[in-house]
């Protein structure tokens, strides 16, 4: 059951903790670095594919190379989404709730269907997600709304 697998009967609330330091190291220093060097739009791309290429040590945990090829590229897509939307906010604080929410939600989420679901929704599931088609969409909306009310957040 899913349920067992969320918060709060599962302990994903503490594993997905790192995501907080990790907008730190990536978006308050590595994409600040790059932003000395380089223009907003290619210290986004910077961070993020290096963001993105760092995540080839999860073959050390005994994952198919495919999978990790699948990491690499979703994580490096998911850096130029939490690299923009510190861009656009000019704060870490926004980056790191959704990261924090991702890993929350998604790992569960997917953990869930690769067990109990056919190789056929595992497949389309895996289309859908690893080529990022959902969740950029759903991360265009969320920036579009975020950064339009964080403003107004701002001066509270």
């Amino acid at each position: 059951m899913l349920a067992n697998d969320l918060p709060p009967r599962s302990n994903s609330w503490l594993i997905s903790l790192p995501s907080i330091p990790e907008e730190v190291v990536w978006r308050g220093v590595v994409l600040a670095a790059f932003l000395r060097i380089y223009d907003q739009r290619k210290s986004n791309i910077f961070s993020a594919l290096v963001f993105g290429a760092l995540h080839v040590f999860v073959v050390l945990n005994g994952l198919p190379p495919i999978w990790v090829v699948g990491n690499i590229v979703w994580t490096a897509i998911t850096g130029l989404f939490y690299s923009y939307v510190t861009l656009k906010t000019d704060s870490l604080l926004p980056a790191m709730i959704v990261h924090y929410l991702a890993n929350l939600f998604v790992a569960a989420i997917t953990a869930y269907v690769q067990t109990n679901a056919s190789v056929s929704a595992v497949a389309v599931y895996g289309v859908l997600f690893t080529f990022g088609i959902v969740p950029t969409i759903l991360m265009i909306l969320w920036t579009r709304f975020f950064t339009a009310h964080w403003t107004s957040i701002q001066k509270l």
